[in-house]
């Protein structure tokens, strides 16, 4: 078993199977470290965006004040987490 971990063949498996596994936990790292202010920044975009739709009448006034409560919640969140850590 060991003669056949030798081989170049095994030995290129091995170190691409490594590199995959280094590239999923840096991704992973870098998502968590800055999709937090990127979600935060989403949310504010989003209230924006349906803003203006209520303003051309695709929503109603109920339907934005429901949409603005869920998204000012969930701003209000990560900025608590944001303010926690630092």
């Amino acid at each position: 078993m060991t003669e056949f971990l030798q081989t170049p063949q095994a030995r290129l498996v091995i170190s691409l199977a490594i590199l995959a596994i280094l590239s999923i936990i840096g991704l992973y790292l870098v998502r968590r470290f800055r999709g937090e202010s990127e979600d935060a920044e989403t949310s504010s975009t989003m209230l924006t965006k349906f803003r203006e739709m209520r303003h051309r009448g695709v929503l109603s006034d109920t339907e934005f004040r429901e949409i603005k409560t869920l998204l000012a919640e969930d701003i209000r969140a990560k900025v608590k987490r944001k303010d926690d850590s630092d």
